[in-house]
């Protein structure tokens, strides 16, 4: 009887780990991506707020205090670690690190950002950041390299909560499956269980052939 109760919990207790952690996964992806989309989404209603003020830094390339200015504002976009704007052969016009200005960038993910095709583009950029590229012209376009470390560290904590949650019901769905499983299987070994005495008597109580016979004559 252990036996049986031992092996029924344990094929319980895989199936419902394997419900739990699929549906534990599911969850803590979602949450993630929840997070980060608020951030993306924050940052280009920023980001669209300052499109005028670039522009006129770049019709004025002579005034480097709005450029600069206009850059620096985007920084203080939250979760925003750099902005600069390249031109159509990738090199660097203007950047919130002064020192990077006339560097060329180059790699694939400059060069589909920069096609007449991708006015809008957001990419990932390493396992912590996404490169969100809007074209302000022809000729210029804007690039936030944005942060998602705090969202990740946040999805972290509430993916702790989750998996207590889990943990704690799938102990509760185990233990009532336990206590169930073991009174059922009790209640079985009773109605097959027969007392002897009670056995003995109603064998007793059965006429035999010679009672039988004897009435009838």
């Amino acid at each position: 009887m252990k036996l049986k109760i031992l092996t029924l919990n344990l094929v319980i207790a895989v199936m419902l780990a394997a419900l739990f952690y699929g549906f534990f996964y599911y969850v803590s992806r979602e949450k993630t991506n929840s997070l980060i989309a608020l951030t993306m989404q924050n940052a280009r209603l920023s980001a669209r707020a300052l499109v005028p003020s670039v522009e006129y830094a770049l019709a004025n390339p002579q005034d480097e205090t709005t450029m600069r200015a206009t850059l620096n504002s985007i920084l203080r976009i939250d979760s925003v670690s750099e902005s600069f704007i390249l031109d159509s052969a990738g090199l660097v016009v203007a950047h919130s690190d002064y020192n990077q200005v006339g560097d060329h960038m180059g790699g694939s993910i400059f060069q589909a950002a920069l096609s007449p095709q991708n006015p809008i583009l957001e990419q990932s950029y390493g396992a912590t950041h996404i490169l969100y590229s809007k074209q302000i012209t022809s000729r210029f376009t804007l690039f936030m390299l944005i942060s998602t470390q705090r969202d990740i560290s946040r999805a972290k904590v509430w993916h702790m909560k989750y998996a207590g949650v889990l943990g704690v019901s799938w102990f509760v769905v185990m233990l009532v499956t336990f206590i169930l499983s073991r009174k059922l299987f009790d209640e079985d070994e009773e109605e097959g269980y027969k007392n002897p005495d009670e056995a003995s008597q109603e064998e007793d109580l059965q006429p035999t052939d010679d009672t039988a016979t004897s009435d009838f004559v």
